[in-house]
């Protein structure tokens, strides 16, 4: 069953068992990079499946920027979420 997920600071509360995509979105001049740390892929979506077990992620928004002498500066900004996996019980609690 695919979800919304409930976000309180940057905690994210899921009902066990649920999938939920977590977008990490940046807003850079020139665009940034956004990845999920231990992805495989570059990208700005991290998806939950069937989620069983509370964990943490850490989202990185990374951008170049080349300046007039031709120097490269790279500037990497990481922000960590933590999903909180909830039973039944607990989700009806929180409504």
């Amino acid at each position: 069953m695919d979800t919304n997920a409930e976000i309180t600071d940057s905690t994210i509360r899921i009902l066990r068992g649920d999938t939920v995509n977590i977008v990490c979105a940046s807003d850079a001049n020139p665009p940034a990079i956004v990845s999920w740390h231990g992805q495989l892929i570059m990208s700005p979506t991290l998806t939950l499946i069937r989620a069983h077990h509370d964990a943490v992620w850490a989202c990185h928004a990374t951008n170049y920027m080349t300046e007039f002498d031709n120097t490269t500066t790279t500037t990497t900004v990481t922000r960590n979420v933590s999903a909180r996996v909830l039973c039944k019980n607990e989700w009806t609690y929180l409504e």
